[in-house]
């Protein structure tokens, strides 16, 4: 690839813009800089990660020891330590990711730079250059695979990455002093005339095939080449990425089959990439860019973006302002969000999701754009199918929780629609406190089975007219721990079953079954607690008749902080007092 003006700059702006997570870490394992992808990763701001993690917040328990004895041996022996390894990566919200991990020392400094790729989803990588030469040279060494530069004039070999070196226990200096029919002296088909036909081929197109390799002491394995012409400084060059297969070749694992092979050119990243100049005409556009749009690269050079990059809202079908005039006028980065089609040369519509970043000189002038997007058909059919799943299991949620409290309420005639209406009221204070919908909805499902545990207590006790005993009360305090061992077990979404638990316990350690207090109380517990009150105050019971409203509401607010929450309480006199709500109004 011909170097030019700006592709310093291009490649820090595609570290940035790029889907592969990527960090830099210190001597003392803080987190010195990350790009959007480690952001998004990780689920934590940039201003949190950079300068106040250590890299071994993200590591899981189990792998921490491995990981640490890793870093020991590249500090104490970089050629010895394994670079490239599998780990279980822990983000803010405690979910595990499988990852494939790079890293290399950056050479002259105590830096390491690190490179994440979750095989969860993707299996392919997707490496990116770096933000200048210092970090391309950094790329190039932690790539996963070996990779060399061939002279196909000379059969020379003029570069190559530490992997290459601990692949055939070489030295830099010992590999570079050597040809590409040094590197092969097996038998037939896997000799050293083979090996350079190969590689002649490879002058005119790109070569992917499978070889058997041999290192300094004799050593065979197991690689796979993949070859390819590229133009460095006017001249051709054959880039050859090796990479060793042994294992998967002796235990026929497909583990990385469909991974991408690794790139270190622009031109062979794994997202769509097109550049353009300050005036928004295109200069660069990579092959799947190229593929997704229908315009070749000779083709798509000299035209603005907008003819080659066209695209619409998915759901008006209306053209999506251009990003590039934005991008130039204010130098910012633009996200187009996750609702823009792509209209391909040939009218195909294809769902993208994609960024446009400005490509900085060392001055900060901007000297054009960079637009990275890539195809997001799947993504988004599987995230319709996601929502529609949700949605079923949802309502059959619902209905079987509504039969339940149903079956509760018809062993006690006096409390029909208690659990109903206290879930209405509960939801609405918990709006009115400006809980997520999501949270409402957990609270919902507790509300309407809360008292799922007092079937197991007898009906003549749930009905008594007159003042109960101390053990029948005893009996009727179980009721939210038999509720929990019922609902225990169910995985639901939210914790259904500890509020449940929880919700006759106060705020000052008088409730039961476990005498917690304060914030030891779920916050959807003690919203539960509350309109349970109320409910209950306002409903007739065969040992007394039904109180009045306002009665209700000096009660929880006589004992406001002391047994109920303040916050809560608060929100429930808002509902009754200045928002209309009415326990009359409930079907």
């Amino acid at each position: 690839m011909v170097m030019t003006r700006g592709h310093d700059d291009l490649y820090r702006t595609i570290f940035e813009n790029t889907g592969t997570a990527m960090i830099v870490i210190e001597e003392d394992t803080t987190i010195s800089l990350c790009n959007e992808a480690f952001v998004a990763l990780s689920g934590y701001p940039r201003d949190e990660i950079e300068g106040r993690k250590s890299w071994t917040e993200f590591v899981a328990p189990e792998d921490l020891p491995r990981m640490l004895g890793y870093h020991r041996r590249r500090r104490e022996d970089p050629a010895a330590a394994p670079h490239n390894y599998e780990f279980l990566f822990v983000d803010r919200h405690g979910r595990k990711h499988p990852i494939w991990a790079t890293v290399a020392l950056v050479p002259g400094t105590r830096r390491s730079v690190a490179s994440f790729l979750d095989i969860t989803d993707l299996r392919r990588a997707k490496e990116a250059l770096a933000a200048s030469e210092a970090n391309y040279r950094t790329i190039f060494e932690a790539a996963s695979d070996a990779i060399f530069i061939h002279d196909p004039e000379t059969g020379a070999i003029l570069d190559v990455n530490q992997k290459m070196c601990a692949m055939y226990e070489l030295s830099r200096e010992e590999a570079l002093s050597l040809t590409i029919a040094d590197l092969s002296a097996g038998e037939p088909p896997y000799d050293r005339e083979h090996a350079l036909a190969w590689f002649r081929k490879a002058a005119a197109a790109p070569q992917l095939f499978e070889w058997l390799a041999q290192d300094r002491h004799g050593r065979r394995f197991w690689v796979e080449v993949n070859l390819k012409h590229v133009v460095i400084g006017g001249k051709v060059r054959v880039l050859a990425v090796v990479r060793d297969i042994t294992r998967r070749k002796e235990a026929a694992l497909a583990l990385y089959e469909e991974r991408e092979r690794y790139r270190v050119t622009l031109a062979s990243i794994g997202d769509a990439v097109i550049c353009t100049d300050d005036k928004g005409m295109v200069t660069f556009c990579n092959p799947v860019a190229a593929d997704l749009t229908g315009w070749p690269e000779k083709e798509a050079l000299g035209r603005p973006l907008a003819e080659v990059f066209r695209i619409v809202g998915e759901f008006t079908g209306q053209p999506v302002d251009n990003p590039v005039h934005r991008v130039l006028r204010e130098g910012v980065v633009v996200g187009l969000g996750n609702h823009t089609v792509l209209i391909g040369r040939d009218g195909r519509k294809i769902p993208i999701m994609d960024t446009a970043a400005p490509i900085r000189g060392e001055n900060g002038e901007i000297l054009g754009v960079v637009v990275v997007f890539r195809d997001d058909t799947e993504r988004r059919r599987a995230e319709r199918e996601r929502r529609e799943n949700l949605a079923r299991l949802r309502r059959s949620l619902e209905s079987a929780i509504t039969a339940v409290a149903t079956l509760v309420e018809m062993r006690d005639p006096y409390t029909a629609g208690h659990q109903r209406r206290v879930a209405e009221l509960a939801c609405a204070i918990a709006r009115e406190m400006g809980l997520p919908e999501e949270r409402v909805a957990g609270l919902r499902f507790a509300a309407l089975i809360h008292d799922v545990g007092k079937t197991v207590i007898p009906a003549a006790i749930l009905n008594k007219p007159g003042h109960l005993t101390e053990i029948e009360f005893a009996l009727i305090k179980t009721h939210p721990e038999v509720g929990y061992d019922v609902l225990k077990n169910i995985d639901f979404p939210w914790p259904v079953a500890r509020i449940v638990l929880q919700h006759h316990e106060r705020m000052n350690g008088s409730g039961y079954p476990a005498g917690l207090k304060g914030e030891a109380i779920l916050l959807e517990a003690r919203i539960l607690a509350v309109a349970d009150v109320l409910e209950a105050m306002a409903s007739h019971r065969p040992y007394r008749p039904a109180h009045d409203t306002k009665e209700a509401l000096a009660e929880i607010a006589r004992h406001r902080g002391e047994l109920y929450d303040p916050d809560v309480v608060d929100a429930a006199i808002s509902l009754f007092t200045t928002k209309g709500f009415s326990f009359d109004r409930i079907q």
